[in-house]
């Protein structure tokens, strides 16, 4: 019974995730390409990833403390149903506003989206340990990353196409039907251990107390307390909105190209999702969490040195490979070594925490690119994460983590 109910959450979390991941890759790069279009500007396509993160820092807090007071399962449908909502107003809007003025409500929505949006980390870390056997948490994590890059996979490919043949409009009609599906698919999960929200509820400690204790619990466990450095240190390096500008002036691509480059760096996460489960087993993860960040860096500076479109769909791809493997460990390890009545708010600060620079340095490095050119400001973070990996491979607190060791404590509490 138990493991049959395993397979169906897996499926059910998965289709969640393919089908919600699907429409925001398409919704995401018709943004950065439209706005990047009207404005000319790499400042100008930098602010939704400020936007973005500002919300993210503002929220993610308070969304910790609510997945640890009520069920996350219910939360997560709830902001995935906010989410299709603010969409189906911007798809109205994107069908009688134009030009500098669609651009501003594009900022407004992106930011209440995200501030919606920023309940799913918290969330669905809480639910992942509940509803899969002991055994399995690393698996789904891993099934998640590969899926989720399939889908973006099909949503980069795919975009240019539907960009063109449908507009602006048309791909933020999709994110709102696909994020309206995903609630759906969450409607049928069964957790297979109640989540932890009784004591929380029946003390009923202020909101102020619960998040002070999630603060207090990462500087008391000096692995957490490191993982919330790096989360905020890596994310300085904020090259995301940088690779519209690098496709067209350094590469000179156009908007499927781009598309193109972005479904090469996901065939990479595909990869290593595919393969982490093994991995992981044989090497230990904050060594594999490290080499992630090394890698990655280095073949990402090499794309800044480069001028041809087919190299940068392997480097670019190679580069996503190692991040994806980092990103993956990184889950792994926060997920079983932090006790389940904290999991929602920990995670919750941690996001924030990793997110905290990326308005500011977003901002910075679309202002550097048009001010000294997008080769000098993507070889610098290429550059700043191989130097954070090295950082991370020294950390001996960190290098001593048993995963399996782990797991079984979590099960034991």
């Amino acid at each position: 019974m138990k493991a049959s109910l395993t397979k169906r959450n897996i499926v059910l979390m998965l289709i969640s995730d393919v089908t919600s991941t699907y429409g925001s890759t398409v919704f995401n790069l018709a943004m950065m390409w439209f706005i990047y279009s009207e404005t000319g500007s790499a400042f100008g396509a930098s602010v939704i990833a400020a936007l973005s993160m500002i919300a993210m820092v503002v929220a993610s807090p308070l969304a910790g403390v609510l997945v640890d007071r009520f069920d996350p399962v219910k939360l997560l449908r709830l902001a995935l149903l906010s989410a299709s909502i603010l969409l189906g107003i911007l798809f109205v809007s994107s069908l009688y506003v134009e030009g500098l003025t669609l651009v501003f409500i594009i900022y407004a929505v992106v930011f209440l989206l995200y501030l919606a949006y920023s309940i799913t980390n918290p969330a669905e870390n809480k639910v992942v340990p509940n509803i899969v056997s002991k055994d399995k948490v690393a698996s789904l994590y891993g099934m998640k990353s590969s899926t989720s890059q399939l889908s973006s996979l099909a949503g980069n490919a795919s975009s240019g196409f539907l960009i063109t043949l449908f507009s602006l409009a048309g791909s933020i009609l999709i994110n709102s039907v696909a994020f309206l599906f995903s609630a759906l698919a969450l409607t049928f999960i069964r957790v297979l251990k109640p989540f932890d929200t009784e004591a929380v509820q029946e003390e009923r400690p202020s909101m102020r107390t619960q998040m002070r204790q999630g603060v207090e619990a990462i500087k008391d466990h000096p692995v957490l307390k490191k993982i919330a450095l790096l989360c905020i240190v890596i994310n300085i390096a904020s090259f995301g909105p940088l690779l519209v500008v690098l496709t067209s002036s350094q590469y000179g691509g156009d908007a499927k190209d781009f598309g193109f480059l972005n479904s090469a760096g996901l065939v990479g996460g595909v990869i290593a999702g595919i393969i982490i489960g093994y991995i992981q087993k044989k090497v230990r993860p904050s060594l594999l969490m490290a080499a992630g960040f090394i890698f990655s860096g280095a073949l990402l500076a090499a794309m800044a040195l480069i001028h041809t479109m087919t190299i940068a769909f392997i480097l670019y791809g190679s580069a996503m490979f190692f991040v994806t493997t980092a990103n993956i460990m990184l889950q792994t390890i926060m997920a079983v070594i932090v006790p389940e009545n904290l999991r929602g708010r920990v995670n919750g600060i941690l996001t924030s925490a990793s997110v905290l620079l990326i308005p500011v340095s977003s901002l910075l490095m679309g202002w550097l690119t048009d001010l000294v050119g997008v080769s000098w400001v993507f070889l610098f973070c290429g550059l700043w994460i191989t130097a954070i990996g090295c950082v991370t491979m020294l950390m001996k607190d960190t290098r001593e983590i048993d995963l399996e060791e782990s797991l079984e404590n979590a099960s034991v509490s």
